[in-house]
């Protein structure tokens, strides 16, 4: 059985949210939130999230969501970061 809502879970005191958030990156965090989600709930989810849906009164979607996007920038920065590095380390390349 999946996790209906994230928050009955997680503690509302800010320094157990600021542990919790160090100790685990974005990508991990969003692995172990979907692992919890029933498959309905992740499809539903994606749906909503590729439509650009919010369901505003779901706090485990909108944490999914944040989730989500905050590792879309972070492997998009990824990508970007290591793109700048091989055009500066190779100057003069087609790119």
């Amino acid at each position: 059985m999946g996790i209906t809502n994230l928050a009955d879970y997680l503690s509302k005191d800010t320094e157990v949210v600021s542990a919790v958030q160090n100790a685990a990156p974005p990508d991990l965090a969003l692995s172990v939130l979907e692992s919890s989600l029933l498959r309905q709930q992740l499809g539903c989810s994606d749906f909503c999230y590729s439509k650009g849906y919010d369901i505003d009164k779901d706090e485990t979607f909108m944490t999914w969501k944040t989730l989500k996007n905050v590792t879309k920038s972070s492997a998009a920065g990824l990508v970007d970061n290591y793109y700048n590095h091989l055009t500066a380390s190779f100057p003069g390349q087609p790119g």
